[in-house]
């Protein structure tokens, strides 16, 4: 009896070591399905606008050309900075020479090599500095008085200055071609952010009317639900012969009506968020994400929103205009007359050695000094004038087109001052109406269920419940957007 007790002992441990592990085990799994199961945390509108910049090509490409309208300003650099030049040749010559006592053949090889610098300024002066080195060798000279062989170098060291005295008049049409330069530049700056502004934008509102969407799904849901227990009552009262079946026919219109509310809402909710998944460059496949709802705060208006007068669309138009007006300059500087004076000197050496000549050019002894002036002007001077008017015109049609759309866009923002506190404050009548919506409906279906009213004046208030919850949506996504369209301007 002592051996048995204390086997059932042991199996009666052994049975309860066993059901703790089972328990244990099941306590794991049960765990590890809620941890799987867990919903995944709300993504707010900072988080997806971070998507945004990181998934829209539209974004990134904007992003790029930003990157490289900054770097393009440097190109006006190019139009003064200073250029090298340099050259070398090799020639051969087997031309008859001409002497007082008649022609000779010779053989003539001539190797010459130059470099210098050269540079223009913003008043329209230019210079250079180069230096130029010629080594000849005649050979088979037939010529009297000459030997049948010669060797030299000469070297020279030339200085020139140049200024325009009526085509680029002073640096005019350097000027003119650094400025457009640095506006077209500073317009494709603008223009870039203004495509990623209008992106982000895009995507703040498409987030709100997704978020506000699935929020006007469940009010859908709700009314619907609501619409089935009336219609569940109803069906009760009818089977009893408390009340007439137009009751129930119309408990049932009101539920096919709800559902057919519902199922276009959701349609409405799937659109928005395959629309809301290709902005970000995400997959419609992937599954969808819970968004927030707009709280109190952001239906505040921007603090400073009267001195948002500058967008970056008309900066980038204000830009091109100032393009547009170098243009005209251009135009008019490239039918004007050439006028321009000029000076070089020139210092040359002449030897047999190369060193002996170079000396020749530093002692400045044999030098060539030239000065003058230089004038191209066309025979047709009144096509001349004509074409001047005409730049000018063109130019005044363009501008036209820039104030027109800068008015565009102050008018829009004046619109959106005044616009804005009006939304706000009937949000907040909208606000104060489904609160007495609510509990008009709540009311009359206790007065329903007294037998006090009738089904139809239920229905009614139930109706107008629905058109409130959906009415004060509507007008949160159209405020919500009106913010984000005056947050555009700086």
């Amino acid at each position: 009896m002592l051996k048995m007790s204390k086997i059932t002992e042991k199996s009666e441990i052994s049975g309860l070591f066993r059901s703790s592990t089972n328990i244990l085990a099941a306590c794991v799994i049960a765990l590890s399905f809620s941890a799987a199961g867990l919903p995944a945390e709300p993504l707010d509108l900072p988080g997806y606008l971070d998507l945004v910049k990181a998934g829209n090509a539209d974004y990134g490409s904007a992003l790029k050309s930003l990157v490289s309208s900054e770097a393009a300003a440097s190109e006006s650099r190019l139009l003064t900075t200073p250029y090298l030049f340099t050259g070398y040749q090799w020639a051969r010559d087997k031309s008859l020479l001409v002497d007082p006592s008649g022609t000779s053949g010779s053989n003539r090889l001539e190797t010459s090599f130059s470099i210098g610098v050269e540079a223009r300024t913003v008043i329209g002066l230019g210079g250079s500095v180069s230096f130029r080195s010629v080594f000849d060798s005649v050979d088979d000279l037939h010529l009297p008085m000459y030997p049948s062989s010669v060797e030299y170098y000469t070297p020279s060291l030339t200085f020139e200055l140049k200024q325009d005295l009526l085509r680029n008049f002073f640096g005019r049409e350097t000027r003119a071609q650094r400025d457009a330069i640095l506006h077209a530049a500073a317009a494709r700056t603008a223009l870039a952010e203004f495509q990623m502004r209008q992106i982000l934008s895009q995507a703040e509102i498409l987030y709100w009317r997704t978020s506000l969407a699935s929020e006007v799904v469940r009010v859908q849901e709700d009314l619907l639900e609501r619409s089935r227990r009336m219609l569940e009552w109803v069906s009760d009262r009818v089977d009893r012969q408390l009340q007439d079946l137009s009751d129930l026919l119309q408990s049932q219109a009101d539920v096919k009506f709800r559902t057919l509310e519902l199922e276009s809402s959701r349609d409405d909710e799937s659109r928005l968020r395959r629309a809301f998944s290709l902005m970000a460059g995400l997959s419609p496949s992937e599954p969808a994400r819970e968004l927030r709802l707009p709280a109190r705060a952001d239906f505040v208006l921007p603090d400073g929103a009267s001195n948002r007068i500058h967008r970056s669309d008309i900066r980038a138009l204000e830009e091109m205009d100032a393009v547009y007006r170098m243009e005209s300059v251009l135009k008019k500087e490239s039918v004007t007359p050439t006028l321009s004076a000029f000076f070089s000197a020139t210092w040359n050496g002449l030897e047999s050695d190369l060193d002996s000549a170079m000396k020749d050019v530093g002692k400045f002894k044999y030098d060539l000094l030239a000065a003058g002036i230089r004038l191209q002007a066309p025979f047709d001077l009144p096509s001349l004038f004509k074409l001047r008017k005409s730049y000018s015109a063109d130019y005044e049609s363009r501008r036209s087109t820039y104030r027109q759309r800068a008015a565009d866009a102050e008018s829009e923002r004046l619109e959106l001052l005044a616009r804005i506190p009006d939304m706000i404050e009937r949000l907040k009548v909208s606000d104060e109406l489904v609160k007495i919506q609510l509990w008009k409906a709540d009311n009359e279906r206790d007065r329903l269920l007294k037998g006090n009213t009738v089904t139809l004046q239920v229905l009614l208030f139930e109706q107008d419940l629905g058109r409130s919850k959906l009415m004060r949506l509507d007008l949160q996504a159209r405020l919500l957007e009106m913010l984000s369209r005056l947050r555009m301007y700086e």
